[in-house]
């Protein structure tokens, strides 16, 4: 891992940028409790506080430095939770979700390309196995993510697994016989205890969206990890100080 130290003017930048992000946190704390809102949104200022300082923390920490654009990339991408729950991001667009878990994806495979110079010391690791790790390191977070979801929905009654309107099922418990799948199609609408939802189709309540983020952030880590191997020399991305 190349080393490196970092200008006067690097690190003015650096600390800047990290005192403003935890700022715009405890800002929108106070936001989010002046206009009352619930424990999730509440939860996820306190979560941000502590993401915007992994990067600037860790660093310092391990002793290792991101280069400037990354080092800018994941502190930025640490406010996601903030800007979409107490901004409502997530629910005034279609694709915030699936912007933040790729971006998600390239920030975790940077932690995991660290994590495997960091355990072959100074000697150089293999290129293959390195980019390896990293996307499975970056996959394996994701999966955790999700459990942290699956987890806050069920004890803090939240809906970070989103909803989906589906129009069809398939299931076995629809196909009358052993091994058979059934299908219910075209459907525009359910109902709960004979009340119509009024939603123009059947609720899936998190699969497809969970699924839908796991792959997204696969994407991801799978774009930078190609890009690394490809141009790890020209563009380092983490070194030593």
């Amino acid at each position: 891992m190349e080393r490196i130290e970092l200008s006067k003017k690097d690190r003015v930048y650096r600390t800047v940028l990290w005192t403003v992000c935890e700022l715009f946190c405890v800002a929108s704390l106070v936001y989010a409790l002046a206009n009352g809102e619930g424990t999730l949104q509440i939860l996820m200022c306190f979560v941000t506080t502590l993401l915007v300082t992994a990067p600037f923390g860790l660093g310092r920490l391990l002793g290792f430095e991101l280069n400037a654009v990354i080092f800018t990339f994941c502190i930025v991408y640490a406010l996601g939770p903030i800007l979409g729950y107490v901004y409502k991001l997530y629910y005034v667009t279609n694709w915030y979700d699936d912007i933040l878990h790729a971006a998600g994806g390239v920030a975790f495979a940077v932690l995991g390309v660290y994590l495997a110079k960091l355990a072959g010391g100074k000697s150089a690791p293999n290129v293959l196995l390195t980019a390896l790790f990293a996307l499975f390191f970056s996959m394996a977070i994701a999966l955790v993510w999700e459990f942290v979801e699956y987890g806050v929905d069920k004890i803090f009654h939240g809906d970070m697994q989103r909803d989906t309107i589906v129009s069809y099922i398939d299931s076995y418990l629809l196909g009358g016989e052993t091994g058979v799948i059934g299908r219910i199609e075209g459907i525009t609408d359910a109902s709960v205890n004979g009340e119509s939802l009024g939603l123009g189709g059947y609720i899936d309540i998190g699969l497809i969206d969970t699924m839908t983020d796991l792959l997204v952030e696969t994407a991801g880590a799978t774009v930078f990890v190609v890009a690394y191997a490809i141009d790890r020399e020209r563009h380092p991305l983490i070194f030593r100080r």
